[in-house]
């Protein structure tokens, strides 16, 4: 089954590695367990994909100026 959660300890190779998952009400999966990561861990990944969107934006602001 294919998933975008990276964060779900059963996410592998972008896909759910169980061989049946739960769904609730709003057909988001019941049988997520989140990775538990350590806050400096999530600041510095926060820091550095802020960096990359921000050389993104400005790479695309430039090209669209000319």
């Amino acid at each position: 089954m294919n998933c975008e959660n990276k964060f779900c300890i059963y996410y592998e190779n972008h896909a759910c590695i169980l061989e049946t998952i739960d769904m609730d009400t709003l057909g988001c999966c019941d049988s997520c367990i989140y990775v538990d990561l350590d806050e400096s861990v999530l600041r510095e990944a926060r820091s550095k994909t802020r960096e990359k969107f921000e050389m993104i934006y400005e790479h695309w602001k430039n090209k669209s100026a000319t």
